[in-house]
């Protein structure tokens, strides 16, 4: 990222106290990991690393009890740029669990950089057991410049053998 910018992917990145980093990649099939975020002022620190990819394709039953975490990392130094939350890819059966939490959130900024933007999140399921997955692709935080959130998705796979005529 250039320098004391924030990252984007599924959201903007901030640049002190405007938006920079460019969304991209895919809502609904996200498969890129997060950028890194601007370094700092001629002090030599780089910027927040952003969040990795985390891909998952069950054919049966996915229980998630834990944490599952694609998260951009703060800037390290004044005026370093956030790193942008990375992305979750879930395909799978049943989805199920009561305490599972998916997060793909922005980095941070310790003084005047600008934060990353959120991540992305996509789970595909042809069954929901679950108690209601919490996921957060939420903006980083810092002193000026504000990011936005990324995206979040879940959405009904097909089964397979599933036909399909268009016209």
């Amino acid at each position: 990222g250039a320098l004391t910018r924030g990252a984007g992917y599924g959201g903007y990145g901030a640049n002190y106290t405007t938006l920079s980093g460019q969304i991209y990649g895919s809502a609904t099939m996200p498969l890129d990991p997060g950028s890194g975020g601007g370094g700092g002022n001629g002090d030599g620190w780089a910027g927040g690393s952003g969040g990795g990819l985390v891909r998952l394709e069950v054919s049966r039953r996915l229980t998630l009890e834990g944490i599952i975490r694609a998260t951009g990392l703060s800037g390290p130094g004044n005026w370093c740029g956030g790193g942008s939350g990375g992305a979750i890819t879930i395909r799978c059966s049943t989805l199920q669990g009561n305490n599972g939490v998916l997060s793909a959130a922005g980095g941070g900024v310790n003084i005047q950089g600008g934060a990353g933007g959120g991540g992305r999140i996509a789970v595909w399921y042809l069954y929901d057991l679950s108690s209601g997955l919490p996921a957060n692709a939420a903006a980083g935080t810092g002193q000026s410049g504000s990011s936005t959130a990324g995206t979040v998705f879940f959405g009904l796979a097909v089964a397979p053998g599933t036909i399909f005529v268009v016209r």
